[in-house]
């Protein structure tokens, strides 16, 4: 799956990589030799057209920065009730930092590519969830929706470093020192890849979830759970609104919604382990066992009696693997500044 990220990498970075190669030839004429004659037909014309200019044009290059705020969508925390999809158990309250660093390449008034490097923090807490809990058995059949959420209490944070390369769509002409081209909402989409590492408190420190295997992840009593790879492959989805302050200032404002391919930036996602099978992995070490028994299910810490301890016995969902954990920036307000201007057009062959 990798391989096939670099490749959409490299493929969605290639305007960048082949204009600053071009430039750096510096001699126009012992380029054009090495390319054959457009064919004459008016198609073919308008198709070479836009694809060089894609690949060719600069209409400015430039570098910046930005800050904004990034949220995390998954099993643990989120708004009151049931677990919900897509932006619908976003929880303000679990709002975290984030900063970017990015170039970008403004191939056509209409097009530009970009690469961003980015760190952001993420976290959710079910004690966070607005409901009620149950004080009897009796009580939980009147009890709020997804009471059990924040009965499993369980919670995480973790940071966001994420390497992607994108394009940008301009929805209106945009050109640098023309006022009248001076602003556009864009669109933008991309590959990229990320790095993650789930973590919880316990006894005042902060521990790696990933190393101790809360759901059985390569223990020989759970065959078909696998320690989960902390780098993976994102879509990064957004819009935005870019303008031009100056010539060689611009502003943007945009939000940013990335696809991944896991469930476990939360180390959550299926059942709940039998603290047997955790003690028999480990035999000599019941200081290492013992904690991971208290990480998986902490849910005793609200319930020390095990009065609706059934919620959380083993077997019993954990989290929910049909449907991936995400992540967004919102707010994110960035500042880039403009250091090499060129042609808006296509070499001439």
């Amino acid at each position: 799956m990798f391989r096939k990220l670099i490749f959409l990498m490299l493929i969605a970075m290639l305007p960048i990589l082949v204009n600053a190669q071009y430039r750096n030839k510096g001699n126009r004429k012992a380029h054009n030799k090495r390319h054959l004659k457009v064919s004459k037909g008016t198609s073919s014309k308008v198709g070479y057209s836009f694809i060089s200019k894609l690949i060719y044009g600069n209409i400015g290059q430039q570098v910046g920065g930005g800050i904004g705020s990034a949220n995390f969508l998954g099993e643990l925390g989120g708004a009151k009730g049931v677990g919900k999809g897509f932006f619908f158990d976003y929880k303000f309250r679990e709002t975290r930092p984030a900063l970017i660093a990015f170039y970008r390449l403004n191939s056509t008034p209409w097009f530009a590519a970009r690469a961003d490097l980015s760190f952001a923090m993420v976290g959710g807490s079910d004690a966070n969830i607005k409901v009620d809990l149950p004080t009897t058995p009796q009580e939980t059949v009147t009890a709020e929706a997804g009471w059990y959420r924040k009965y499993r209490n369980l919670s995480f944070r973790s940071h966001i470093l994420e390497l992607s390369a994108m394009f940008e769509f301009n929805l209106l002409r945009y050109e640098f020192g023309r006022r009248k081209y001076r602003y556009t909402p864009y669109v933008f989409g991309g590959v990229g890849i990320f790095h993650f590492m789930p973590k919880a408190k316990y006894n005042g420190q902060w521990v790696n979830l990933r190393k101790l295997g809360t759901e059985g992840q390569d223990f020989a009593a759970y065959p078909d759970r696998k320690r989960y790879s902390q780098i993976q492959p994102t879509i990064p989805l957004g819009i935005g609104f870019k303008y031009n302050f100056t010539r060689e200032i611009s502003f943007s404002f945009e939000y940013g919604y990335r696809i991944t391919f896991t469930d476990y930036i939360d180390d959550v996602s299926k059942t709940y382990v039998d603290p047997q099978d955790i003690l028999a992995e480990y035999p000599n070490n019941p200081e290492t066992a013992q904690m991971i028994i208290d990480l998986s299910r902490r849910s005793t810490e609200l319930d020390p009696d095990g009065t609706f301890g059934y919620v959380t016995r083993p077997g019993e969902q954990r989290g929910d693997p049909r449907s991936n954990d995400t992540y967004f920036f919102t707010g994110v307000i960035k500042m880039a500044y403009t250091f090499a201007t060129g042609r808006s057009h296509a070499p001439k062959f």
